[in-house]
């Protein structure tokens, strides 16, 4: 399988600072500007799934390649960022948040496959902070999820998700999930990764590839 990890567009989180910060939020206005120049990269890159986090800013981004390529976006609760839905600014200060229900969800973006799990409380049902040890297990089972479900294939998947995520995800895929924060790089928005599973052999084409965005649009 070809699959592709890409980072959501730019929300308001990532132009705002900290104290401005908001457990879910909605991209801005260049970030919807970067999720059309990546429906537009997608349209070719022969996608056959399309998949999603449950966050806010990653259902809108999918949005634009869901237009793209035709394909029906399915919301994967495993595919959040690290940490969960959260208010506050600092470990002092999280709160676990609801996220959005398996409605809002649907009212905002018809369509969508949402599973069960995702009901009237929302996603991440106000759980506490998700700590970096929590997120390394929950890389590990996904990458096992992917190896399991796609590795003997011919599928192609695009997965919208976080930039921390994707790096625990990364790490989890080459064996070493501490020492891939040392070389993965700056995660731009919508910058996409490209990984190939076959079997249990696993191949890291390219990092953060942003060839699909003009410079002028790059964010982090």
């Amino acid at each position: 399988m070809d699959l592709y990890l890409v980072r959501h567009a730019q929300s308001a989180n990532n132009a705002n600072i900290p104290e401005g910060r908001v457990p879910d939020a909605p991209l801005t206005r260049s970030g919807e500007r970067q999720g059309a120049f990546l429906a537009h990269w997608a349209k070719s890159a022969g996608i056959t799934r399309l998949l999603t986090s449950p966050m806010l800013r990653c259902l809108h981004t999918v949005q634009f390649i869901s237009k793209s390529t035709g394909l029906v976006p399915e919301v994967w609760v495993d595919l959040h960022e690290q940490g969960g839905c959260i208010s506050g600014i600092s470990a002092t200060t999280y709160k676990g948040q609801p996220g959005m229900t398996a409605a809002e969800i649907l009212e905002r973006f018809p369509g969508y496959r949402v599973p069960p799990e995702i009901d009237d409380q929302g996603w991440w049902k106000s759980q506490p902070y998700e700590t970096p040890e929590e997120t390394e297990v929950r890389a590990d089972e996904m990458a096992q999820h992917f190896k399991d479900e796609f590795g003997n294939t011919n599928e192609t998947v695009l997965c919208v998700t976080h930039a921390a995520f994707m790096q625990f995800l990364i790490g989890e895929f080459i064996g070493h999930p501490q020492l891939v924060f040392n070389w993965v790089g700056t995660v731009y928005n919508t910058s996409v990764s490209h990984v190939q599973i076959t079997g249990d052999e696993i191949s890291v084409v390219t990092l953060n590839g942003v060839g699909h965005l003009p410079e002028t649009m790059l964010t982090k």
